[in-house]
């Protein structure tokens, strides 16, 4: 008996320990983990996550990239002022939207270059707000921006600008240049002692017959208005004449140039029905237009004009026309 007791004593002492230790847990409070910030953007050269695009901007130093982590878009200017520098879309999107406010700007011997190195990205440039914005103004000698990255730059505002390069200042862009704000320009570029130089690897596209270009006080209303022969094949070269106190300021524009379409025959098979072949050297969509005119008709309104099929280039296409009428001549 004596030695049942003794286990009773040492079960009862366990349970007790056991009812210490379960009182003991939950008395202690419970805490979760921290989680981090979103981060939406990395300083390539320390590693450094910023879980904003303005605090990496505030926090990247002069030589230093700032890649992209996520799809981001800016309410601000993004500019190189006191340092330069090169943002990496790696593959996302970029989007830079502020009021009252220049997109981009570079100021003299600064420099802000856009690339992806991952391939796939895009950047967009949206002009709101007052008079005299621009999506990309580089600001004096020694200032550039440059993007090489498939861009779109729309001008909202009234009296806009696509690009503003003053006084020496440099910027090309890959994309269009859309102008739906009154009064405004697709480029403007401007000498002091030292010319600007604007490329754009696109075209100035005008919704409401805006300027083209401005170079040195000269206005273009177009590529037909252009400085021929171009100083840079396959461009549009817009460029004032130039004189001794005034360097020469250049606008050049990649040539949006048809496809060269050959082999073209017709066959009317019946009354109503007809075969077309003809092979474009670039691939594409095509559209056909029935017309009874001897004039070939305009292009500017395609949505006018049937749609017809994807091509590929150097490759012989075939088709029928739909919209023959017996006895009408075509």
């Amino acid at each position: 008996m004596r030695r049942k007791k003794g286990m009773y004593k040492k079960i009862l002492s366990w349970l007790l320990t056991v009812a210490m230790v379960l009182s003991f847990v939950v008395a202690m409070p419970v805490t979760a983990n921290a989680q981090p910030p979103d981060y939406n953007c990395q300083i390539v050269e320390t590693g450094v996550e910023d879980a904003s695009l303005d605090a990496a901007l505030s926090a990247v130093s002069s030589g230093q990239t700032i890649k992209l982590l996520t799809d981001v878009t800016s309410e601000e200017k993004i500019a190189a002022i006191n340092k330069s520098y090169t943002l990496d879309v790696n593959g996302y999107s970029l989007s830079v939207a502020p009021t009252n406010q220049t997109c981009l700007y570079a100021t003299s011997v600064y420099r802000l270059s856009i690339t992806d190195s991952a391939g796939g990205g895009s950047v967009s440039l949206s002009v709101f707000g007052d008079p005299g914005l621009a999506g990309l103004y580089a600001n004096g000698y020694g200032s550039e921006i440059s993007i090489d990255v498939p861009t779109s730059v729309n001008v909202f505002a009234d009296s806009g600008y696509g690009i503003f390069a003053l006084t020496g200042g440099i910027v090309s862009v890959t994309g269009d240049i859309t102008l739906t704000g009154i009064g405004s320009l697709g480029a403007f570029a401007n000498s002091g002692v030292y010319g600007s130089l604007v490329t754009i690897d696109g075209e100035i596209i005008n919704t409401i017959n805006n300027s083209y270009a401005y170079v040195n006080g000269d206005i273009f209303s177009g590529p037909g208005e252009c400085i021929t022969p171009t100083t840079k094949e396959g461009y549009y070269t817009f460029r004032d004449t130039g004189d001794s106190a005034n360097p020469q300021s250049t606008v050049w524009v990649k040539k949006n140039e048809a496809p060269v379409v050959s082999g073209y025959s017709s066959f009317r098979n019946s009354a109503s029905t007809a075969a077309i072949r003809f092979m474009s050297n670039e691939a594409g969509t095509y559209y056909y237009k029935i017309t009874g005119s001897e004039n070939v008709p305009s292009t500017a309104n395609l949505s006018e004009w049937t749609t017809g099929a994807d091509i590929d280039a150097d490759t012989t296409v075939t088709f029928s026309p739909s919209g023959l009428t017996t006895g009408e001549r075509y």
